[in-house]
C-alpha cells in the first residue's frame, strides 16, 4: 500500500489556506477514502543483558500513532516465514519492551515487530533487525 501512504501525504500537505482561498470545502481525508487504512510505524532496537547462566535479548522500540494497550509480536524469520518468539503490550507511551532467551548456539537471526491490523489502521510492522549470536568456545 505504498501508493496510498504517499497519497495521504500529499492530500495532507495541501495548504489550509490555499483550499480557504479559493473557497474549497475541508473534507477529512477517512470521508474522501473511507476505505483507506494506515499503518502505523513500528520501530524495533535489540540489546542483551546477561541472565543466570545464560543471556537474553531485550526487543524494545515504539507505535505512532499511539495505540497504548495493544499488543505487539516480535518475531523471527524461519524458514521462509515469520514466527513469534515474544510478545507485549504497549505502555502508556505506545512503547514496548520484551526479552527473549539466547540460544545456546552460534547462529544469525532476523526479527521484526508487528502490530496487527485493527479497526482503525492495517498492520504495522517495523524494518528487520539482525541479530548475530557468536559463542565463545573459550568460555
Amino acid at each position: 500500500m505504498e501508493g496510498f501512504d504517499f497519497l495521504r501525504e500529499s492530500i495532507e500537505k495541501v495548504p489550509l489556506a490555499f483550499a480557504q482561498q479559493k473557497n474549497l470545502p475541508i473534507v477529512p481525508l477517512g470521508e474522501v477514502f473511507p476505505n483507506l487504512k494506515v499503518a502505523p510505524e513500528v520501530s524495533i532496537a535489540l540489546a542483551n543483558r546477561r541472565a543466570g547462566s545464560g543471556y537474553v535479548e531485550i526487543f524494545s522500540g515504539a507505535v505512532k500513532p499511539a495505540h497504548a494497550g495493544s499488543r505487539v509480536f516480535v518475531q523471527r524469520r524461519s524458514g521462509g516465514s515469520w514466527r513469534t518468539v515474544a510478545s507485549g503490550s504497549l505502555d502508556g507511551r505506545s512503547r514496548y519492551r520484551v526479552s527473549w532467551p539466547l540460544p545456546l548456539r552460534s547462529a544469525t537471526y532476523l526479527f521484526r515487530t508487528l502490530l496487527p491490523a485493527h479497526a482503525d489502521h492495517s498492520a504495522g510492522v517495523s524494518r528487520s533487525a539482525r541479530l548475530r549470536v557468536v559463542l565463545n568456545a573459550g568460555g
